[in-house]
C-alpha cells in the first residue's frame, strides 16, 4: 500500500459564507467575531487584519488564499484577496 500523505490546512479557514456577512462600517471587533482572530498579525500596520490560510492536498502543490481588510477610525473600509466581497 503506497504512503498517503495527509492534507494540511494552516492559518484562518474562512468560508465565503463568513465572508458574506461583513459589511462596511463594521469595527475590528465585530468582523473577528465573524471571522475569528488573524493568525498573521501585522505589527506594523494596525488598520489591517489580514487572514491567510494554506493548503496542502496528499503532499502536493500548496495553494493559499488571504483576505486582507483596510479600516480606517476602526470602520471596515476596503478588502481584497481571494473572497467575494459583500461590499
Amino acid at each position: 500500500v503506497p504512503y498517503k500523505r495527509p492534507n494540511i490546512q494552516q492559518g484562518n479557514i474562512i468560508t465565503q459564507a463568513e465572508v458574506d456577512q461583513l459589511k462596511p462600517g463594521m469595527s475590528k471587533t465585530q468582523v473577528i467575531e465573524v471571522l475569528g482572530s488573524p493568525v498573521v498579525q501585522n505589527g506594523f500596520n494596525d488598520n489591517e487584519l489580514a487572514y491567510i490560510e494554506t493548503d496542502q492536498i496528499n503532499g502536493g502543490k500548496i495553494t493559499q488564499k488571504r483576505l486582507i481588510l483596510n479600516f480606517k477610525q476602526d470602520k471596515l473600509v476596503s478588502g481584497e484577496g481571494d473572497y467575494q466581497l459583500p461590499f
